[in-house]
């Protein structure tokens, strides 16, 4: 046995029977939704993933999600700019690029 299982046995054993059995459901499902998400994957078509995904074509799709706004700034920036909109962290990243480069920690 080994000790992380032992300590569920220990937490477990002051819970009520109710949260016991709604706590084995919750694993049951996690570890059959494991085998069943992997049998959905392979059964799905184009037709079925343009459906859900409200496309007309795979043309279409990928062109509507590369015009997607992401919510990360994808494209480079200049330290300036950087620095307006999170004052005094450029000095700090440049300080932390001088110690990788000389290698210190």
């Amino acid at each position: 046995m080994t000790k992380r299982f032992l300590e569920l046995i220990r937490r477990g054993w002051r819970k009520p029977p109710h949260v016991i059995a709604r706590w084995l459901v919750r694993q049951a499902r996690g570890e059959l939704d494991q085998y069943l998400a992997l049998r959905r994957t392979r059964r799905i078509t184009l037709s079925q993933l343009l459906a859900s995904l409200e496309a007309d074509s795979l043309a279409s799709l990928w062109t509507r999600l590369a015009e997607a706004p992401f919510c990360a700034f994808t494209q480079p920036i200049t330290p300036e700019d950087y620095d307006k909109a999170c004052p005094g962290d450029v000095e700090r990243i440049m300080v932390a690029a001088d110690a990788v480069l000389s290698r210190r920690v």
